[in-house]
């Protein structure tokens, strides 16, 4: 009676009624014990059933053991299905291959049958009639009239099932692992039997439940890529013994070196031999497997475990391999390489490449391979152009080549070396040649293979898009040249330089972008110059855009009515402007100039970007001098604009005392994190390091020479900080340093509490370290702050002198050095010397000596000094001489401003250089 029997899991079910994508599932997956499963019946009658019949299903199992009990859930009730055309049998995947429209057959009532003690062990399906137009043969409806002649006592009744015709039961049930004997048969409405398979139908058994854990070894998954796969199985409870275990990989993916079928599952013996662990329910085995990802993440990426006891009969010698456990597990989708990809997309153009890419560093690549887009040719750069060793070359296949590879084109081969560690990756960047095509490309993108030592692909990026294309653009690569050596950690003047060859439309502004860690240095507008007078500027608006230090921009001018841009004429327009370089060259060194059609863009990306250009930077860098950076704490909203105003301050001391050695000198200072970085000159040690080094020593106070070196070096550095009009208040060992050169001389540093406090009244002083401060400064006069200073170094000396003992902070001892220096201390030194200290700490600042009386008395002496004293002095003048002309080339300028604005036309004046404020050092060796 029954032709075809299948069971398949509520999971598969789902799958075949559309709700899960599309898989395909081999014969023999059995359901798992105790899941709801779907129990499928293909069935014909050999005598027609009539309305009011039944269609009883049961089962039975071996004393003791589980039956397979029907669902009574809502959503799982039994239900029969009649072909209207022929059947062709079943699919492997259980789709019934009927040529005709599949029904539903009219079931008036569904029971669950149970045992003797409640257990459900089938059920039963009261059918009715079938509507005419749906039975097949004529001959059927005719038998069926003859019948009912026989059963006159029951009156009148339809045809139900036709006889010899093809219908599906199907019926939900908890499954068992017992082994199972159907009984299909259908009674009359009189309780007779009409139909029977005689209960000689074996069920399909249920197995354990496995477990398996696809785990891959990468924190990113890459397309069309050998990636390493750990596979962790363990075994279903109770779960008889087995002998093969087959793993069954997702659509797409391969084992490496063989070829991947997007159709298909391959299957992967699994040898036990080889596996790590035990094989149980509780430990578990493990299995590493070098596996081929597809280019592309597939909607159904679960890996299946399937383990067989093969089994060989041993009167036919005929081998099966039934099912006795299976598991799967959600696999993972891949996700490319990162990579980012920039050039002048502009037609038969030939230009710069810049590639930058991440590679996790446990793949251990080797080489890239980069794939340009049909029409394009991307080449490897020669030396003598980029200044770097680049080792590339033309990718051609050979025979060892991997087949995946053999196909590729327009490819070049690079060796990656250099990069830079970003975490768990490595980060690299490259400039190649790139050619673009005279017309607009189709779409393609470009492709990038990480490859390791044995030419796997171990990355991948299949889908780099292009940059928009411009049309109608005809340009030349932009170029950049230094107008003098780039220094790192100096300031340097730039050109950048953009010709077109024909007339441009639509550009409103010309985008400069800076590599990483450069910024220009531009401090006042006319420090970006334009130099090609004919390029189309704004007129009633500033044309230099320079707010963010990593750019600048120029704008082109725009008709208002229209708000189109003006029309650059072809030629050659340069562009010139100060750049602090940085003292760590940076990974990516390049810079960018960028077309805008919209003013407002302002890094490479931005929608309003017609095109980008990578511009190359080859051009050798100084060594950086050495420096030191001090970074403060965090400082608060509140505290900010102190800290920046001592910053201003020291900024100002230190360009105008550019000329002295003997104050420390400022290059830099910012805010980052919430601290103040202060960028000077590196110094070996500080004046307080000398002192705690001799503490040792035998005799661990200053000589008099030594002394008086101290007292020239530093009160030569004051002299200059009082002449522009500063004073120090904080005069210490710790703030004297000592330079890195062999003489060692003294500077003045940490300027921290430097104030501008001489003649204006200032009233806002904060205290230094009260063991150097004069009484004066603590009481609130602040009348002479010159004089403090000397105090300062007086107490200095006096602490040198009589190293180690230490300088009070307070008590009867701070009064007395106060009141009167006393000389018993200081015996080792001349009497004019103690003499001149004692002057330097008088309760009256009156009485204090100057810093250049101080000089005069105990510097001057020597020729060198002497040299000395005369260089500074005329970089003084010269730096004041410098800074009237500026002074009146701004007020020139700002009379014919005015005259502007009041007119409403611009004078006719004839363009003056601007004066260039130079503060030259000298060239003779100070310390």
């Amino acid at each position: 009676m029954a032709s075809n029997l299948r069971l398949w899991s509520e999971r598969v079910v789902d799958h075949w009624s559309g709700q899960t994508q599309e898989m395909r599932v081999r014969e023999g997956h059995n359901t798992f014990e105790q899941w709801l499963a779907r129990f499928e019946i293909f069935v014909k009658v050999t005598r027609f059933i009539l309305e009011g019949d039944a269609l009883i299903l049961t089962n039975s199992v071996p004393f003791g053991q589980a039956y397979w009990e029907p669902s009574t859930e809502a959503g799982y009730e039994p239900n029969m299905e009649m072909c209207l055309g022929s059947h062709g049998g079943v699919s492997s995947n259980g789709t019934w291959l009927c040529d005709g429209p599949v029904l539903p057959v009219n079931v008036t009532q569904q029971s669950v049958l149970r045992n003797s003690v409640g257990i459900g062990i089938g059920v039963e399906l009261v059918l009715g009639a079938v509507r005419p137009q749906d039975v097949l043969s004529q001959a059927s409806l005719d038998e069926v009239s003859g019948a009912l002649q026989l059963e006159g006592d029951i009156g009148s009744r339809a045809l139900a099932m036709e006889a010899n015709r093809d219908y599906r039961l199907r019926i939900w049930l908890r499954a068992s692992a017992a082994p199972t004997l159907w009984t299909i048969r259908t009674d009359d409405v009189r309780g007779f039997l009409s139909n029977t398979n005689d209960g000689l139908l074996p069920g399909v058994l249920a197995v354990p439940e496995m477990s398996i854990t696809v785990t891959v070894m990468l924190s990113r998954t890459p397309p069309e890529s050998s990636v390493w796969v750990r596979i962790h199985i363990l075994t279903g409870p109770e779960q008889s013994q087995f002998s093969r275990l087959q793993l069954l990989l997702p659509y797409g993916f391969s084992p490496v070196g063989a070829d991947a079928d997007p159709t298909a599952r391959l299957i992967v013996e699994l040898s036990l031999e080889q596996g790590e662990g035990i094989l149980d329910s509780v430990i578990g085995m493990t299995f590493n497997l070098r596996i081929q990802t597809p280019p592309q993440s597939i909607p159904d990426a679960r890996w299946f475990v399937l383990a067989k006891q093969v089994i060989v009969d041993e009167i036919t010698g005929e081998i099966t391999e039934p099912v006795n456990g299976w598991a799967f597990a959600n696999g993972f989708g891949v996700e490319p390489c990162p990579v980012t990809l920039m050039y002048g997309s502009i037609a038969s153009a030939t230009g710069w490449l810049a590639l930058s890419f991440y590679v996790p560093r446990s793949v251990q690549g080797r080489f890239v391979l980069i794939t340009a887009p049909l029409a394009f040719e991307v080449r490897c750069p020669q030396a003598e152009q980029t200044g770097l060793v680049l080792e590339c070359q033309d990718f051609r296949p050979r025979t060892e080549t991997p087949t995946l590879l053999q196909s590729l084109q327009r490819t070049v081969n690079v060796t990656l070396v250099g990069g830079t560690e970003e975490g768990d990756n490595m980060l690299y960047m490259y400039l190649l040649n790139v050619l673009t095509p005279a017309e607009e490309p189709i779409y393609d993108p470009w492709q990038l293979r990480i490859l390791d030592a044995g030419f796997y692909v171990v990355d991948a990026a299949l889908n780099v898009p292009q940059p928009g294309f411009v049309p109608d653009l005809e340009m030349g690569n932009p170029s950049l040249s230094w107008l003098d050596p780039p220094q790192m950690g100096e300031v340097s003047n730039v050109q950048v330089e953009v010709s077109f060859l024909r007339r441009v439309k639509g550009v409103k502004a010309i985008l400069v972008s800076l590599p990483e860690n450069y910024r220009h240095d531009i401090q006042h507008k006319n420090q970006l110059r334009n130099v090609n007078k004919l390029f189309p500027l704004t007129i009633d608006e500033e044309w230099r855009v320079f707010d963010n230090l990593r750019y600048i921009k120029v704008l082109v001018e725009v008709v208002e009515v229209s708000n189109q841009a003006q029309i650059i004429t072809s030629g050659t327009y340069q562009w010139q402007f100060p750049v602090m370089v940085p003292l760590i060259e940076p990974f990516a060194s390049e810079w960018y100039v960028s077309l805008c059609a919209e003013p407002t863009c302002s890094a490479v990306g931005d929608p309003g970007i017609l095109a980008s250009f990578p511009v190359l930077n080859n051009e050798p860098q100084l060594p950086a001098k050495t420096f030191q950076v001090k970074k403060t704490t965090k400082i608060s909203e509140g505290l900010r604009q102190t800290e920046l105003r001592e910053v201003f301050a020291l900024a100002n001391v230190s360009m105008e005392a550019a000329g002295c050695p003997y104050i420390v000198r400022y290059f830099s200072s910012w805010l980052e994190d919430g601290r103040l970085h202060v960028q000077t000159e590196l110094c070996h040690c500080s004046l307080r390091d000398r002192l705690n080094e001799r503490m040792a020593w035998a005799t661990p106070s200053f000589s008099e020479n030594e002394l008086l070196e101290v007292l020239r070096h530093v009160a030569s550095g004051l002299q200059v900080l009082h002449s522009l009009g500063f004073v120090h208040l904080d005069i210490k060992p710790d703030n004297i340093l000592v330079s890195r050169n062999e003489q060692g001389c003294y500077k003045i540093a940490d300027l921290g509490l430097a104030a501008a406090a001489i003649g204006t009244g200032c009233d806002e002083i904060t205290e230094g370290d009260c063991r150097y401060l004069a009484k004066e400064v603590l009481r609130g006069d602040l009348r002479d702050l010159t004089k403090a200073d000397i105090f300062s170094l007086g107490l200095v000396l006096y602490e040198l002198a009589t190293n180690p003992q230490q300088l009070p902070s307070n008590g009867p001892e701070w009064q007395m050095l106060r009141e009167r220096l006393e000389v018993q201390h200081l015996r080792q030194l001349s009497h004019p010397v103690q003499l001149l200290l004692q002057e330097m700490v008088k309760p009256q600042k009156e009485a204090r000596p100057s810093c250049e009386a101080l000089i005069q008395r105990v510097g001057s002496a020597t020729p060198e000094m002497k040299a000395l004293e005369e260089e500074n002095r005329r970089c003084r003048a010269e730096a004041l001489r410098q800074k009237q002309l500026a002074d009146e080339y701004w007020q020139e300028m700002l009379q014919m401003k005015k005259q502007e604005l009041l007119t409403g036309t611009p004078p006719r004046y004839q363009e003056k250089e601007v004066p260039k404020i130079q503060l030259r050092r000298s060239r003779t060796s100070h310390c």
